[in-house]
């Protein structure tokens, strides 16, 4: 039965009959509106399972609807007379079912086109359905003016020439087009001059597409640049382009870019690695603003891509993700801290301080002194949008304000740690750290007082780490008394590290008990002589919290804190 246009209720044998009940004295039964009942449909079928289903699932078949046309003589009767409820066209396996659904569709908006055949279509097509093919397409083509949303997929084996199709879809008067998603794009080697030559002559006449706000380019892509540059229309506000370094250098994609000065989200990646240095002088291409930009990633799989960032100017609320991969420790500093330093006189300039930073380290035997880290995770906030409220049980997390990751390679693994440490001291060099009100550090590649000499106005600390590096915490959080005069006890003291620190959260290292000693008692005591001489000689610490210590701690030390600590709490993972 599956994409048959001429089913119906009516050719099956088992009809489910609707009947109104009645009872003495009473009026019909309630039932569902008419107009309510289509919007429950609308979204079952335009909002569940086509806006949530990947691209290449059989999603938005017409065989969804022959189901619910048997439930009732009312539903068959309303599903098939309503266009907006056809008001979609996935291209399915037989044209004859896609030419049924646009005489259903009326002239009602089509809210969703696709474009696309599975994988193994050539194979399942009857001959008279694969020959029918081009004509149906020409049909559903025609259709493009009252389209809102399409995805397009060319493959080696698509039925229709994707020149002629690419030419239809760009010289259609599309007033209410208003995304693009290309999932596949492969067009052939002997049709990319013609396609090429297609769009140059289309170059004089622009693209009528007044709504047109969203263009997506999956990773499988594969055509001439001449089509990038005629789908950059200034009406764009999304971006998300997954593009190759051997194929689109960085001029070629800032051109793109200058032509979309409404863009308010961009998201490049890179589908090919390359292991060249970034190149340390700035080149001389010209810069490009963005002054609407609100979010910003690059998913880099080559180091060329960060030099994009030399020359975009965005405003300081723009959201920053970096997310370098195969890193292989190729990488010129001097490079690196020069596009960080543009990027923290963007975000950060003098008048606005972070409220949290955030360092965290992720790799294989974390409790090793020289371990190598798989993934380096960088982020900061600012107090405009900061990053939860650490008075509110239940913290809302906004998105960082800045946000590097930086993952290693299989190459050079001694190296790569070294690479990580100089990439963190470089990240940290370049940020306002004095005003920064909140400090995570997730098991750090550095020394913990490197992290915290700069950070004088710190009110909350969470730590994770193996035992030495809490030794190591609680030694260099503890003031020395020989520093204080009687008269000099106060919260504001220049010789204790971090004076304002009111809330201390420490994290145990999960699954790795070797992390820490088998004998406790010393651990514990170091930490309760901190909490007594951050009481005795500077700003007494308000809150201690526990996470993942609680086979470790025991109750008697928990009563020790509580005499130094107002409020101290102990959680399990």
């Amino acid at each position: 039965m599956e994409d048959n246009p001429e089913l119906s209720i009516s050719s099956c044998p088992c009809l489910v009959s609707y009947e109104s009940f009645t009872s003495e004295g009473s009026d019909y039964i309630n039932r569902i509106p008419d107009d309510v009942l289509i919007d429950i449909l609308d979204h079952f079928i335009g909002d569940v399972h086509i806006d949530h289903g990947s691209p290449s699932s059989p999603i938005g078949r017409y065989s969804l609807w022959v189901p619910l046309m048997l439930v009732c003589r009312r539903w068959n009767q309303i599903i098939p007379n309503t266009p907006r409820l056809w008001s979609f066209v996935d291209w399915v396996s037989k044209p004859a079912c896609v030419r049924a659904v646009l005489s259903r569709s009326g002239q009602h908006l089509i809210s969703q086109m696709r474009l696309w055949l599975p994988e193994d279509a050539g194979r399942k097509l009857k001959s008279e359905d694969w020959n029918d093919m081009p004509s149906a397409m020409q049909a559903v083509l025609a259709e493009l003016p009252r389209v809102r949303h399409l995805s397009l997929s060319f493959a080696s084996w698509y039925p229709h020439d994707p020149v002629s199709t690419i030419k239809h879809i760009l010289q259609a008067r599309a007033s209410h087009l208003r995304s693009i998603h290309i999932l596949k794009a492969y067009i052939p080697f002997h049709l990319v001059g013609t396609l090429t030559d297609e769009l140059s002559e289309l170059a004089s006449t622009p693209i009528d597409f007044p709504q047109f706000t969203e263009l997506y380019i999956g990773p499988d892509t594969f055509f001439p640049q001449a089509l990038f540059h005629a789908l950059a229309r200034p009406t764009i506000t999304h971006l998300t382009v997954h593009y190759s370094t051997s194929r689109y250098e960085p001029a070629t994609v800032l051109e793109v870019l200058k032509r979309m000065p409404m863009l308010q989200y961009c998201e490049l990646r890179t589908n090919s690695a390359s292991l060249d240095p970034v190149i340390a002088t700035r080149s001389s291409l010209d810069d490009v603003e963005l002054p609407h930009l609100t979010s910003l990633s690059l998913l880099e799989e080559a180091w060329q891509g960060l030099s994009l960032l030399d020359h975009l100017i965005f405003p300081s609320s723009t959201q920053v993700k970096i997310k370098l991969t195969n890193f292989a420790g190729h990488i010129e500093m001097p490079s690196l801290r020069q596009i960080l330093r543009r990027i923290r006189l963007l975000l950060f300039p003098s008048d606005a301080p972070l409220d949290t930073l955030e360092i965290m380290a992720d790799g294989q035997d974390r409790h090793s002194a020289c371990h190598r880290i798989d993934l380096l995770t960088l982020k900061c906030w600012d107090q405009t949008s900061p990053r939860h409220a650490y008075d509110d049980d239940t913290p809302s997390i906004s998105p960082a304000r800045l946000h590097i990751e930086v993952e290693s390679g299989i190459f050079q693994p001694e190296s790569v740690s070294l690479q990580h440490r100089s990439i963190e001291a470089a990240f940290l060099s370049e940020l306002p750290l004095r005003g920064a009100l909140s400090v995570r550090l997730i098991c750090p590649t550095r020394d913990i007082e490197e992290h915290l000499h700069r950070l004088d106005s710190v009110e909350s600390l969470t730590f994770c780490g193996d035992g030495r590096a809490f030794t190591d915490l609680f030694l260099t959080l503890v003031p020395s008394a020989t520093h204080f005069s009687h008269a000099a006890e106060s919260s504001d003291s220049s010789h204790c590290l971090l004076p304002r620190l009111r809330r201390l959260e420490l994290h145990a290292v999960q699954d790795l008990s070797c992390c820490y000693p088998d004998d406790w008692s010393s651990f514990w005591n170091n930490l309760g002589k901190l909490l007594l001489m951050r009481r005795k000689y500077a700003r007494a610490i308000g809150e201690l919290s526990f996470r993942g210590f609680s086979r470790y701690l025991p109750a008697i030390d928990v009563a020790v804190f509580r005499q130094n600590v107002a409020l101290v709490r102990v959680d399990d993972w």
